[in-house]
């Protein structure tokens, strides 16, 4: 007995060690920044995190912006709903911002575009890890909080903007 409390004691540090290394207890770098009007061309997703769907457009679209067949970021809106979200649903629209029409590789009827007015957002901007990335409820509250602290409120979605090396995620004001 004595022996498995050795062995999930290194276990255990081990993995605090890991997390260490990779940055998990850095404090989220939140700001309030001004920022420009994005469209977002891609589709709507609503029902289940695990959806097959979704995660095939997210994959496919990855790997067309790295082949260098689409130009843009990938980006994710994430529609904010307490209700849903503790049950496991969202709703994302999943796409690309840039001038380049998605029609080229889907069907056109599946593409719909999005314009998102954002004048001032808080920007956390996460570095892509993959054991090791901050809970989308941590951002947040981050968020909440930086925004709290300037006398403002968060706006009811998020924007992630997916680069090689890092995740940005914008959160409007309101």
């Amino acid at each position: 007995m004595r022996k498995f409390f050795v062995i999930a004691a290194i276990v255990l540090l081990f993995g605090l060690v890991v997390n260490q290394y990779l940055g998990g207890f850095k404090s989220l770098d939140a700001k309030i920044v001004p920022s420009r009007d994005i469209v977002v061309r891609g589709k709507m997703f609503e029902g289940s995190y695990k959806q097959d769907d979704l995660k095939h457009t997210i994959d496919s679209l990855r790997d067309q912006i790295s082949s260098g067949k689409l130009a843009g970021e990938l980006v994710i809106v994430n529609y904010f709903n307490d209700k849903d979200e503790k049950i496991g649903r969202l709703k994302q629209f999943v796409g690309i911002a840039a001038n380049h029409s998605l029609e080229d590789t889907t069907s056109s009827r599946e593409v719909d575009t999005r314009d998102f007015a954002l004048s001032k957002v808080v920007r956390t901007r996460i570095p892509i890890r993959g054991l090791v990335m901050p809970s989308p409820e941590r951002i947040k509250r981050n968020a909440a909080k930086v925004a709290g602290k300037a006398g403002k409120k968060i706006g009811a979605f998020s924007i992630e903007r997916y680069s090689d090396q890092w995740l940005i995620v914008d959160i409007p004001l309101n």
